[in-house]
């Protein structure tokens, strides 16, 4: 059967999803007697169903079923939903999941709860990522006191407990990460039911390959799945994870196999990153707070980390400053560097976790900022390092009040590049650098400079440097610096941040009044000239060339 928008059967499913407002009982009776649930069902069922039917129906179903006339016939619907379940259509599936949800969430019969969890562990595996999340979403509520709610879902002696623990112990690693990130879920519920997760067992097949190094394969799969599962985690699921992993991830942190250590450090880093998401607002960066005390992390200015987070974070901290330590003695391999570097990173792409990083007393930022515009081993590690040091100041954050931090760890970063650059060469400027490396001829490595250069822009101390310095503000407002379409766009970026900076500070922003506020006005017209000018100037596009590349980059 086809359905289409001008059926008798879509016309009052429509009216009942766009009706605003509760849904009176009497028209809930009217619709569910004409359409009954099996007929509904079945007008859903057919092979070319349009998919905003469907959206419609679970609209409607939503407001029928917050009626007590709906409620009484909830129960009816698990033969319904079992035979959805069946459907090849997604949404179709993803209905029925969300009907069960329902199902499982209010008052009903043992008998009617198994029977929804059951079906609900079965979409948990779909293949379809909707259908698998809507299913995550309605066995969450479980976490929800009363804590004995969650005896059919983690008692191994239920077909419940059962089913997820084969989905714990599976093969197939998606299915792993979706149980895994459902008990974290239901862990981070309550104290009782993290409890209830732990006593269950559940994570122990996790647990016990992060355990076991010598099984490097399964170790480096446990690591892989704590770091997708951190990925896909709220703060407080995050930090329920980390409480259950942190002892084996810290042991992996410092392990002498570089494969199982880059792991960990991207795991952890991950991990953190994630339980940072919410759990540290924004910061004024004008205000400078109290000194923070106690953890180690954070000086006045800064944001206090969650004491969780902070424990969490000490050690990881402690293993990035071993591998990335300019003055250390000891080698590493190159691509343990790149790990630690893609850690700092990952942490860095938030305010909370740049701040802790720019604050915490190791100064590992310092170290990036070395390997970025001081002497580096080789050129790839510059490349990553350009790049960690443009994620710490806030390339992927938005605006320049999204890219400023707290003043303590604004002026943490100052030194950092500072001192980086000074490792250049003595008396070298930031700008100075940065101006040399714009002059090698591989497009990578002068995307990486522009990168770093734009988000540091964001900083009345850099746009001072950049403008203050006349080579390089001369190629970055010369539309013939580059030839290539990505070359063009990533200085005319850089040139855009310029201009932002500028225009704030001279209207009365961060850094109005200051010692930059001279130079940058002296070149304010120059720079919004080349801004009007974008990425070609009077071009029409890109000089195509034959760009040069990093070899092994």
């Amino acid at each position: 059967m086809v359905q289409d928008g001008g059926s008798p059967f879509a016309t009052a499913l429509r009216a009942v999803a766009d009706r605003p407002g509760p849904l009176p009982e009497q028209d809930a009776q009217q619709f569910l007697q004409q359409w009954p649930l099996e007929a509904v069902f079945r007008e859903l069922s057919g092979p070319h169903v349009d998919h905003t039917l469907i959206e419609d129906a679970c609209a409607a179903l939503a407001k029928l079923f917050a009626t007590a006339h709906g409620a009484a016939l909830l129960p009816s619907i698990l033969p319904y939903a079992t035979a959805a379940l069946q459907s090849s259509t997604a949404p179709l599936r993803r209905l029925a999941v969300q009907q069960l949800g329902r199902l499982l969430g209010a008052p009903g019969s043992g008998e009617q709860q198994a029977q929804a969890l059951d079906l609900l562990l079965r979409a948990l595996a779909d293949e379809d990522v909707g259908v698998a999340s809507d299913a995550e979403a309605a066995l969450k509520q479980l976490g929800a006191p009363p804590v004995d709610r969650l005896v059919p879902l983690l008692s191994p002696a239920t077909p419940g407990g059962a089913a997820l623990r084969a989905l714990a112990s599976s093969a197939d690693p998606v299915l792993r990460m979706r149980s895994l990130t459902l008990l974290v879920a239901l862990a981070a519920a309550s104290p009782a039911a993290a409890q209830a997760v732990r006593d269950s067992g559940l994570l122990e097949p996790l647990l016990r390959e992060l355990q076991d190094p010598d099984d490097l394969l399964s170790c480096m799969a446990a690591l892989q799945l704590v770091r997708d599962a951190a990925e896909q985690c709220d703060a407080g699921m995050a930090l329920a994870l980390q409480e259950a992993v942190g002892p084996r991830l810290g042991a992996l942190l410092q392990h002498p196999e570089p494969v199982l250590q880059s792991g960990a450090l991207r795991a952890a880093a991950s991990l953190l990153a994630a339980s940072l998401e919410a759990g540290v607002g924004p910061m004024a960066v004008d205000d400078a707070g109290p000194a923070v005390a106690g953890n180690g992390i954070g000086h006045a200015g800064a944001a206090a980390l969650p004491a969780s987070a902070a424990a969490a974070a000490q050690p990881l901290l402690a293993a990035l400053k071993t591998v990335l330590d300019v003055g250390g003695v000891q080698e590493f391999a190159p691509e343990l560097e790149e790990a630690a570097l893609d850690a700092v990173g990952i942490l860095g792409l938030q305010r909370a976790g740049a701040e802790a990083l720019l604050c915490d007393a190791t100064a590992v930022a310092i170290d990036v900022a070395y390997k970025a515009l001081g002497r580096p081993p080789s050129p790839a590690q510059r490349l990553a390092a350009l790049h960690t040091l443009a994620t710490l100041a806030g390339a992927e954050r938005s605006g320049r009040s999204g890219k400023l931090l707290a003043p303590a760890a604004e002026d943490a970063l100052r030194v950092a590049v500072f001192e980086g650059a000074g490792a250049s060469a003595a008396g070298a400027t930031p700008a100075d650098v940065l101006r040399q490396q714009l002059d090698q001829p591989f497009l990578e490595q002068r995307v990486a400079v522009y990168r770093c250069l734009a988000a540091l822009a964001a900083r009345d101390w850099m746009a001072g440097q950049v403008c203050g310095h006349p080579a390089l503000l001369a190629f970055l407002c010369d539309h013939q610096s580059e030839a290539s379409k990505q070359g063009c766009e990533w200085r005319h970026a850089c040139v855009q941040q310029l201009a932002a900076t500028i225009s704030d500070v001279l209207g009365g922003g961060l850094g109005a009044g200051g010692p930059h506020h001279a130079v940058l006005a002296a070149a304010a017209q120059r720079v919004q000239a080349a801004e009007r000018g974008g990425p070609y100037g009077a071009a029409a596009g890109p000089r195509e060339q034959h760009v040069a590349t990093v070899p092994g980059v």
